[in-house]
């Protein structure tokens, strides 16, 4: 099984937003943003929990790195490379070492990857592009 990460048990919420305070990463109903624009724009945020909760009800999945077991793989995407660096960082404070993180743009997927049981999206997109073609025959 593949699919792409969502914290667990094993990382609290401040893991991933370590400069929020705890009540803030606890919020049911709010985001926290990770990163700003030189105009104090947001650009990226943690989902807020209540979220995260529906999103992993819809892909029926629970802690995914526990649920692919030590033969399967989970992957992360993110087009910023401060924010995937970070994920780096902070997956690994939390034990989650073999998760693939990918500085990409997700848009045209993870084919060194595929193929994937599930997928999660956090951010606005139109749809989700289609597999590759099969490999020719032998």
């Amino acid at each position: 099984m593949t699919g792409w990460l969502m914290p667990s048990a094993r990382c609290h919420g401040t893991c991933f937003a370590p400069e929020a305070p705890v009540e803030t990463a606890y919020a049911a109903h709010s985001a926290v943003v990770t990163k700003r624009d030189e105009h104090g724009a947001s650009l990226s945020s943690v989902s807020a929990p209540w979220l995260q909760a529906v999103m992993l009800e819809q892909a029926r999945l629970g802690p995914v790195t526990e649920l692919v077991g030590e033969h399967g793989e989970v992957t992360t995407v993110d087009i910023d490379s401060d924010i995937a660096d970070c994920a780096r960082q902070c997956l690994a404070a939390a034990g989650y070492e073999s998760v693939n993180v990918l500085s990409a743009d997700g848009e045209f997927g993870a084919t060194e990857h595929a193929p994937f049981d599930r997928i999660i999206v956090t951010v606005g997109a139109w749809d989700i592009p289609p597999p590759p073609p099969p490999p020719p025959p032998p």
